[in-house]
C-alpha cells in the first residue's frame, strides 16, 4: 500500500512538472505568436516588445498559473516570478524565433489537452477568469497563413461548418458551453485588441442584453488584471454570489494612454 501511494504521488509530482511547462512556457509562446502575427510581426522578440501584447500574453500564463496552482498546490508567488523569466527569454533579441513556426499547427494546439484549451479549461473550473486566454484562442482561429496545411484546414471547416461548431469540434468545448460566446467575441476584435475589448463586449454587451436592473450587488472598482495595460480603466463589477448578474460590468470607462 504504501508503494502504490508512492507511485500516485510520484505520478502527481510529474503530471504538475509537465503542465506547469507545457501550460506555461508553451502557452505563453503560442499565444505571442498568434497576436503578434496579427499585429505583423515577424519573431517572438518583435512581438513581445509590443507593450499591449505582451501584457495580454503574460495575463495569459497568469490565469493558466492560477489554475494549474488550484490543481498542483503550487506557490502561486513562484509561479508568477517563473512567467516573469519567461517573459524574459520571449525578449531576447538573439533568438530569431518566427512566429509562423512557433504558431504552426494551429489546430493541434487548439486540441483540447493543449495549450490554449486546456489551461482556459482548468482555471474555469477553479472558478478564475479566462479573458487573456480567451484571447489566445480567438487569435489562433485567426491564424490564416496559406503555407501551413492546418491552418488551411481551419480557415476551410471554419468556413463551411460556422465558427461555433467548427470550434466545438477543434477544442471539445460544446457548441452551447457560455465560453463559446467569448471565443466568438475574441475572434471579431480588431488588431488593436486588449483584455479590456474582450471584458466590454462580451460581459458589457451581455449585461445590456439582458436588460437586468443592477440592484443588491456588492461592487468593486478596477483590476489588477490590467495594470501592465496601456490603458486606464475603471470597472465596476457585480460581485454578488447570489445573483445571477454576477460578474457583469454595472459601468465601465476605458481612456487609452498614448
Amino acid at each position: 500500500r504504501r508503494q502504490r501511494q508512492m507511485c500516485i504521488e510520484t505520478a502527481h509530482e510529474l503530471s504538475a512538472y509537465v503542465e506547469r511547462k507545457l501550460f506555461t512556457l508553451n502557452t505563453g509562446h503560442a499565444i505571442t505568436a498568434y497576436l503578434g502575427r496579427l499585429r505583423g510581426y515577424a519573431t517572438i522578440h518583435e512581438s513581445i516588445t509590443d507593450r499591449q501584447l505582451r501584457s495580454v500574453v503574460r495575463e495569459a500564463m497568469r490565469e493558466s498559473g492560477l489554475g494549474l496552482s488550484a490543481r498542483y498546490g503550487l506557490d502561486r508567488e513562484e509561479h508568477f516570478r517563473y512567467i516573469d523569466r519567461i517573459i524574459g527569454r520571449f525578449e531576447n533579441p538573439y533568438l530569431d524565433d518566427r512566429v509562423e513556426r512557433v504558431g504552426r499547427e494551429p489546430l493541434r494546439k487548439l486540441g483540447p489537452t493543449d495549450r490554449l484549451v486546456r489551461p482556459t479549461l482548468t482555471a474555469r473550473e477553479y472558478g478564475y477568469p479566462t479573458l487573456a486566454l480567451t484571447l489566445g484562442i480567438g487569435a489562433a482561429l485567426l491564424y490564416d497563413n496559406p503555407d501551413d496545411p492546418e491552418s488551411v484546414e481551419m480557415m476551410r471547416r471554419i468556413e463551411q461548418q460556422g465558427l461555433t461548431d467548427a470550434v466545438a469540434d477543434f477544442t471539445g468545448i460544446p457548441a452551447d458551453a457560455p465560453i463559446q460566446e467569448a471565443i466568438a467575441q475574441a475572434v471579431t476584435l480588431p488588431a488593436d485588441f486588449s483584455v479590456s475589448s474582450l471584458w466590454v463586449r462580451t460581459a458589457g454587451e451581455k449585461a445590456a442584453r439582458s436588460g437586468q436592473i443592477f440592484s443588491g450587488c456588492v461592487c468593486a472598482v478596477g483590476s489588477d488584471s490590467c495594470k501592465n495595460s496601456p490603458w486606464n480603466m475603471n470597472f465596476s463589477y457585480c460581485h454578488d454570489p447570489g445573483s445571477q448578474t454576477a460578474g457583469f460590468f454595472v459601468s465601465c470607462r476605458i481612456e487609452r494612454i498614448d
